[in-house]
């Protein structure tokens, strides 16, 4: 279920998407730099102490990331560059919950547009180009579907007619 804004905006697309996805397992080697790069680029925020999701700390061998799609915070302990153990944890106590073989930690931001991204040219997409091929998509109401549609786009069309006054535009067709 979508409204017709939600369906239209665009976000980063699916290969970019996918390249913002970490899978993280027990006895994996990776290098904590790389790590740290990778969740900023998805859109963690360093902290000291990790305790709301969309954020990660680095203490000595120590990552703890909140990731966006889980309940606890998991703790992930590295001996060298390799992962020696994977454990949620509870935010108040900081005390292991239970251990996981793997963790798959995905980006936080729904849109993770930075400009490296943008130079690569057309990496946007839409809920649509998220769907299998053989979706079935059903309007409950085509002409308040037609007429939302219709507003949004006359919102889009203005706010982009009044950001051109105060600064050079930058191409609509690449946003929408």
């Amino acid at each position: 279920i979508s409204s017709i804004e939600a369906a239209v905006q665009r976000v980063i697309s699916r290969d970019i998407f996918e390249d913002l996805v970490i899978k993280i397992g027990t006895g994996d080697a990776l290098d904590m730099d790389t790590i740290s790069d990778h969740l900023i680029r998805g859109g963690y925020q360093a902290t000291d102490l990790v305790e709301y999701k969309g954020e990660f700390s680095i203490r000595g061998g120590i990552l703890d990331i909140f990731p966006s799609s889980s309940s606890n915070p998991v703790r992930i302990e590295f001996y060298g560059d390799r992962i020696e153990s994977i454990r949620e944890f509870d935010v108040a106590t900081q005390r292991s919950i239970n251990s996981l073989d793997s963790v798959r930690i995905l980006p936080v931001r729904e849109v993770a547009l930075d400009s490296e991204i943008l130079k690569e040219g057309d990496k946007t997409a839409t809920l649509f180009d998220y769907l299998p091929l053989d979706t079935v998509i059903v309007l409950d109401d085509p002409d308040l579907v037609n007429r939302k549609g219709d507003e949004f786009w006359e919102m889009i069309s203005a706010r982009y007619r009044e950001s051109t006054v105060k600064k050079p535009p930058f191409p609509a067709p690449e946003l929408f």
